[in-house]
């Protein structure tokens, strides 16, 4: 991502989660980056299991892609649309998702209610008549991959195994995609919470933190494979303080 984007998210992202608050000028952030340049990770350790799962998954419908290259036009496009997509995940989204908003991909209120059950439902107050170019893409692309697959495979036999995996990776991409919209309702929720947080009020978060692995200097392999370790949980203590 070029440093010109990074910071147009940042400035967006600020925009947004805090009107009032006055980010550094782009010269100081270009700045910045040039000093601490940003790097894509290559090995990631500890990953959210949606996260895992979802690039998994884009990978999976690529290698698909490009089985079926030779028997398609459009497999080049195609991957660049799901490139496109798997890249949208995991930066815009986020800062697009809001409380309350015309795009229904983007409404927390209406993502997260269920129709089907008043108790867990709330109704928006404005209309969902706006959409997503890039959640769009995802949708659509995802669409054109599956008639691609039933359009070029003839053996039946075949077909449905590869419905069923690319229907499964597209699951775990949905799912992914979903997980994003609950973190930041959650976040929304918390913030809410610490504003409106009384001086005789405390905010408890508890949370699983890593767990331990028992390690020896000199260790053979019968013992290093299948640690059951010891799992570490923290609570973090929030106070309002009037004095400060």
């Amino acid at each position: 991502m070029g440093a010109a984007r990074i910071i147009e998210q940042y400035l967006c992202y600020c925009k947004e989660m805090c009107s009032d608050f006055e980010p550094l000028g782009e010269s100081s952030l270009f700045t910045i980056l040039e000093t601490c340049k940003a790097s894509t990770r290559k090995s990631l350790q500890g990953i959210n299991y949606f996260a895992a799962e979802g690039g998994e998954a884009f990978d999976g419908i690529k290698n698909m892609i490009e089985e079926k290259a030779t028997l398609s036009s459009n497999s080049d496009r195609l991957i660049e649309n799901l490139k496109r997509a798997r890249f949208y995940l995991k930066s815009d989204y986020k800062v697009h998702v809001t409380r309350s908003s015309n795009i229904a991909d983007h409404c927390c209120i209406y993502a997260l209610s269920d129709h089907k059950k008043s108790d867990f439902a709330q109704n928006c107050e404005h209309e969902h008549d706006e959409s997503c170019t890039e959640c769009s893409n995802l949708t659509s692309t995802l669409n054109e991959i599956e008639r691609l697959i039933e359009e070029t495979e003839t053996d039946k036999e075949l077909l449905d195994r590869a419905l069923k995996k690319f229907r499964s990776y597209r699951e775990s991409i949905e799912a992914w995609k979903a997980h994003l919209l609950r973190s930041i309702n959650r976040d929304l929720c918390r913030e809410k919470l610490l504003d409106t947080l009384s001086n005789d009020e405390i905010y408890l978060n508890l949370d699983w933190a890593m767990k331990f692995l028992p390690v020896k200097s000199r260790e053979p392999q019968s013992e290093f494979f299948g640690k059951r370790g010891i799992s570490w949980h923290i609570t973090v203590v929030i106070k309002n303080d009037a004095n400060v």
